[in-house]
């Protein structure tokens, strides 16, 4: 089960690390994100 409050931890990691980085660099993590949330999308029950 996804936690909500752990992907929103993770996306404000993220953006924070975003200030330092520029944006392609953590081209990984953004499709990480998006690994997780489709995971999370198909694990529902109907």
């Amino acid at each position: 089960m996804v936690r909500p409050n752990a992907l929103a931890g993770a996306l404000a990691g993220t953006l924070v690390a975003m200030t330092v980085y520029e944006l392609l660099h953590v081209r990984h993590v953004w499709a990480l994100f998006g690994v997780v949330a489709a995971v999370s999308i198909w694990g529902r029950r109907q």
